[in-house]
């Protein structure tokens, strides 16, 4: 089993091998599995596929302690996932300053005007 440590010296995640030595593809994130098949691997140590739960809050966490900046850091707390996927997770869809709220009716009315050609005067 590989553990990885943060730098506060708690352990937060494990991986488990497989009865034949290899990656068995669970990985441990506090005291819960978390299934993933050898099929969603990339590269053999890499994780494809949808975020788990756990692994959000890992990734909050971790971003809480080392701040949004370090990913490859951050990505060592999270096993089999890289800087760039833990990058993109909190950019586009854990980052609480993200405003998720529609268009508004100008905004729609603009891209729309954009799309017909309408509204380039102010690029010339």
């Amino acid at each position: 089993m590989d553990v990885v440590t943060a730098a506060d010296g708690g352990s937060t995640a494990a991986t488990h091998d497989g009865p034949d030595g290899g990656d068995g593809g669970d990985a441990v994130v506090g005291d819960r599995s978390v299934g993933r098949s050898k099929a969603s691997r990339k590269n053999g140590d890499r994780i494809k596929g949808p975020w788990s739960p756990a692994e959000d809050s890992v990734l909050s966490r971790l971003v809480g302690n080392f701040g949004a900046r370090n990913w490859s850091l951050i990505a060592r707390g999270i096993p089999g996932r890289s800087g760039k996927s833990c990058r993109l997770r909190w950019c586009n869809q854990l980052d609480p300053t993200v405003k998720r709220k529609p268009f508004t009716g100008f905004c729609v009315m603009w891209f729309k005007n954009v799309q017909r050609g309408e509204d380039e005067k102010w690029l010339k």
